[in-house]
């Protein structure tokens, strides 16, 4: 039985992994300004107020609680 889970527990997650590496390059929505692409994130500074996310290209995000 515990080895059925196992493998059951497995193949989720390998599923999820390829799931979400499925996902195409050229949505809708990933030029749009309000957007972030979190792949491009470089660096970050948390506060007790929020959340700032550096990028690539030198831009800033802002997260407020």
């Amino acid at each position: 039985m515990r080895i059925k889970t196992l493998a059951a527990i497995s193949c989720f997650f390998t599923f999820g992994f390829f799931v979400g590496m499925a996902v195409p390059e050229n949505t809708s929505y990933a030029n749009a300004p309000d957007y972030l692409d979190i792949r491009t994130v470089i660096d970050f500074n948390a506060t007790e107020a929020g959340l700032m996310l550096y990028t690539e290209d030198g831009f800033g995000w802002y997260w407020e609680r």
